[in-house]
């Protein structure tokens, strides 16, 4: 918690501070909603121009690379793109420059080491894709992409470590986007073929826009917001503190992108790209869940260090709230679907039958999204990634099994059911461990104290 809102709990009581804590909170998730819109519809708009550009085969092939791009760089933070929030704010509070300096260093590092593994796993797959949607040559631009991307994630966490909404969420959801959708249609119009290889390289050269714009936004000011002082390094507690949150990148990735890498190996380009325009349909839902991870992420962590039942409260309150909103989102998201889609143009009339299952599938996520951030930012992190990894498991099962028969409905039944079992687990953990003693912030073990260079 920031010094101002500790006073304000202090002078005011628990119950007023944290209704002042919430209202922050609020005004900090409304900016968040507000940016993650405004992504959202750009993302639609870029997405139907290049279905309409590429059509369903091509525009699969794009949104298979893609995707594997995405996966990849969330999972090379090895889990200190959520380890940042945490340990950011409580360096913050506790005016230590030179654990936050090494910690900003060691994260750096890390992310860029994980790049480079990951992009060893893609260029490893490759052979198992010869025949299918990475045949056209996107992998080595895939890979070209993979370091900037995922330092742009590690940045978003350090923004969101300080409440920085708009500068954690704007360079890639906006920017990005925005560059990429600017950088494919200056291409056309200059003669270029319209193609996924063409798509991917002005991806590539947004990603890397976009990653050095945040960068000069958030370290600087974040850098400021601490004294000066020699790097120190608590490697063995960061490392132990991120494993966990490692694993559950690992099995919300799963759970929320497994359809779309099965149904990319398993069925035809042309199938995978109506696939992947129901799947964007459903995620305009995942700026909702954006928006409350990017206001209340830290917040959990800072409030689990208040008075008694202070994490309970803002939790409860939070859950009631985003579970009546999602429901509404979804309901209205179901009904416009039809329209949307054909916006797509000619070849995607499928997608009408799997968007509102992957809607069905979005809302449940959705409905536990604060219990995820609860637990994770309380060092309670195992018990998302079991969750999480349990859902996943369910899904995979099932779309292995149905997706050959019944091609996308078949890979969508198969999300919203794990989506529900997985929810249902973090639903039931949250509801037990949020009303234990706190356990958010990192020990203060003797390395806290680490070495200085």
């Amino acid at each position: 918690m920031t010094h101002s809102d500790a006073a304000a709990l202090g002078a005011s009581g628990g119950a007023h501070g944290l209704g002042r804590l919430w209202r922050r909170a609020s005004s900090l998730g409304l900016a968040a909603l507000g940016v993650r819109v405004l992504a959202a519809g750009l993302a639609y708009v870029a997405q139907v121009l290049l279905a309409r550009w590429l059509g369903p085969a091509e525009y699969g092939v794009l949104a298979f690379t893609q995707t594997l791009v995405a996966i990849a760089a969330l999972l090379a933070c090895l889990g200190f793109g959520h380890a940042v929030i945490r340990f950011l704010a409580l360096y913050h509070e506790q005016g230590d420059g030179g654990l936050a300096r090494g910690f900003l260093l060691y994260s750096g590092a890390v992310t860029l080491a994980g790049a480079a593994g990951a992009g060893v796993v893609l260029w490893a797959i490759a052979p198992l894709l010869a025949n299918g949607p990475l045949a056209c040559g996107c992998l080595w631009l895939a890979v070209a992409a993979l370091p900037a991307f995922a330092l742009g994630d590690l940045v978003e966490g350090v923004a969101r470590s300080q409440g920085w909404t708009v500068r954690a969420l704007a360079p890639p959801y906006v920017f990005r986007q925005a560059a990429f959708l600017g950088g494919v249609a200056l291409a056309g119009g200059a003669g270029f073929a319209f193609d996924a290889r063409l798509g991917m390289q002005a991806f590539t050269v947004a990603t890397y826009a976009a990653a050095a714009g945040a960068f000069l936004l958030v370290v600087p000011s974040a850098l400021g917001l601490f004294a000066k002082a020699s790097p120190r390094f608590a490697t063995k507690t960061w490392s132990k503190a991120a494993a966990p949150l490692f694993l559950t990148d690992l099995s919300q990735l799963a759970q929320q992108y497994l359809d779309v890498v099965v149904v990319g190996v398993l069925t035809s380009p042309a199938e995978a790209g109506v696939y992947f325009a129901a799947s964007r349909i459903a995620g305009l839902l995942g700026f909702i869940q954006f928006a409350v991870g990017a206001a209340f992420g830290h917040r959990f962590a800072r409030a689990a260090h208040e008075g008694p039942g202070a994490l309970e409260a803002l939790y409860s309150r939070l859950a009631r709230n985003v579970a009546a909103i999602g429901a509404a989102a979804a309901l209205v998201l179901a009904a416009l679907a039809p329209p949307l889609l054909s916006l797509f143009g000619p070849g995607f009339d499928e997608a009408r039958a799997i968007a509102p299952i992957l809607i069905g599938a979005a809302a449940l996520r959705l409905a536990a999204g604060p219990a995820e951030e609860a637990l994770a930012m309380t060092d309670r992190a195992p018990l998302v990634w079991r969750a999480n990894m349990a859902g996943a498991v369910t899904a995979a099962g099932l779309a292995v099994a149905l997706t050959p028969h019944w091609r996308g409905l078949g890979a969508a039944w198969a999300m919203a059911a794990g989506a529900a079992f997985g929810a249902a687990l973090l639903l039931a953990f949250a509801s037990t461990a949020i009303r234990q003693p706190a356990r958010a912030g990192a020990p203060h073990d003797a390395e806290e104290h680490g070495s200085r260079q």
